[in-house]
C-alpha cells in the first residue's frame, strides 16, 4: 500500500509586528547630533518639549520644509528622546508609503482588524512624508490615516507628522483632515544661513573622525546652499578623500570635488525672468502673456512648465513663483 503523504500543519501565524513592520530609528538621528539655530528653534523647542510630556501638549505636531533640512532627523529625534524619558511607551516610526502599502496588503489579506490594531494602540506615532497619502488620491488610505490619526489623538496619545508643505497646501487631502492636522502645532525648518551650516559641517567632520580646515567648511557652505543632506553627502566625499589619500586639501580639489553637489540655481544664477524668456521663446508664446492674467490652454501648459522649472532650479518660494507669474 502506498504511504500517505505527511500532513504538517500550518505555520502559526505572525504576531501584528511583524506582519506590519515599521521602520527603525536610525541611531544617528538624535537630538544630540541636531544643530540648533535661528532657522529651526521653534521646532526643535517644540520637539523637546513634546519628549517630556508626549501627548498632553503640543498634539499632534506638523513639521513642515523642503527637502533635506532635518525633518526626519528632528522626527526620530523625538522618538529616541521619548524612549529613553518613557521606555515603557511603544514608540512607531513609519513612512507614509509603508502605511499606505501595508494597508493595500491587509486590504489584499483581510487582515484590515490586524493592521488597525497595530497602529491605533500605540503610544507614540511617528508619520514621514505624509505628502505621498495625498499625493496618490486613495480614498481608503486616507480614510484610514484619519481614523488612526483621530484615535490617537483623542485618546492623548503623541502624533508627529512630516511633510514637505503645510496642510494647506495639501491640495487632495479632504478638508475634514486638513483641519485636524492644523489643531496642534505648525513647525516649520527654513533653509539655514552660511554660519549654521559651517556648524553642522564641524559637528559632522567631528562625528566621522575626520579632521578638514574652517576655511575648507566655510567654502563647502556657501557653494551649497538649500539642502543639508546634499551639504552631508559633499563632506563626507571630502572625508573620505581625506582617509583615502592623506595629505592637506586644497580649495581647488575642494572645488573640483564637490562641483556635482553645488547648488545648480546659483552656479548657474538661473533667475524668474531668464526661466520666463527661454520657456516663451520655447513654446512661442510672449512673456506678457506667460506673466499676463489669460488661461487659455496655449499659455497655461507654457505657463506651468515655467512654474515648475522656477520651483526645480531656483530657491524662490511658491508664493514668490505665483507673483511672478
Amino acid at each position: 500500500t502506498m504511504e500517505r503523504p505527511a500532513v504538517y500543519p500550518p505555520p502559526p501565524p505572525l504576531p501584528v509586528q511583524e506582519v506590519f513592520d515599521t521602520g527603525p530609528l536610525n541611531p544617528r538621528y538624535t537630538f544630540d547630533s541636531f544643530v540648533v539655530a535661528d532657522c529651526n528653534r521653534f521646532a526643535h523647542a517644540a520637539a523637546l518639549q513634546i519628549c517630556r510630556n508626549p501627548g498632553r501638549c503640543y498634539n499632534p505636531l506638523f513639521i513642515h520644509s523642503k527637502a533635506g533640512l532635518g525633518k526626519t532627523h528632528l522626527m526620530q529625534a523625538i522618538g529616541h528622546g521619548i524612549r529613553e524619558q518613557h521606555p515603557n511607551m511603544q514608540v512607531v516610526y513609519v513612512s507614509a508609503e509603508d502605511f499606505v502599502n501595508q494597508l493595500i496588503s491587509a486590504i489584499r489579506d483581510n487582515r484590515t482588524a490586524e493592521f488597525r490594531r497595530r497602529y491605533r494602540y500605540v503610544d507614540v506615532w511617528l508619520v514621514d512624508d505624509i505628502q505621498f497619502i495625498a499625493a496618490i488620491e486613495g480614498p481608503a488610505s486616507e480614510e484610514e490615516f484619519f481614523h488612526t490619526f483621530n484615535t490617537l489623538c483623542m485618546n492623548d496619545r503623541q502624533v508627529v507628522i512630516a511633510s514637505d508643505a503645510p496642510p494647506r497646501q495639501l491640495q487632495i487631502m479632504n478638508d475634514r483632515l486638513r483641519s485636524r492636522l492644523e489643531m496642534g502645532i505648525l513647525a516649520d525648518l527654513r533653509c539655514p544661513d552660511v554660519e549654521t551650516r559651517v556648524a553642522i559641517l564641524e559637528k559632522k567632520a567631528a562625528a566621522e573622525q575626520v579632521y578638514i580646515p574652517r576655511d575648507m567648511l566655510e567654502y563647502l557652505a556657501k557653494k551649497i546652499e538649500s539642502n543639508i543632506r546634499v551639504l552631508e553627502g559633499a563632506l563626507l566625499k571630502l572625508c573620505a578623500y581625506s582617509s583615502l589619500h592623506g595629505g592637506e586639501l586644497t580649495l581647488s580639489m575642494v572645488d573640483e570635488m564637490v562641483a556635482d553637489y553645488s547648488s545648480s540655481a546659483s552656479e548657474r544664477r538661473i533667475s524668474l525672468n531668464e526661466i520666463a524668456s527661454y520657456v516663451s521663446e520655447r513654446f512661442e508664446c510672449p512673456v506678457s502673456d506667460l506673466t499676463g492674467p489669460k488661461r487659455s490652454k496655449d499659455i497655461a501648459w507654457p505657463r506651468q512648465v515655467a512654474v515648475y522649472l522656477a520651483r526645480e532650479l531656483t530657491d524662490h518660494s511658491l508664493s514668490d513663483i505665483g507673483n511672478f507669474f
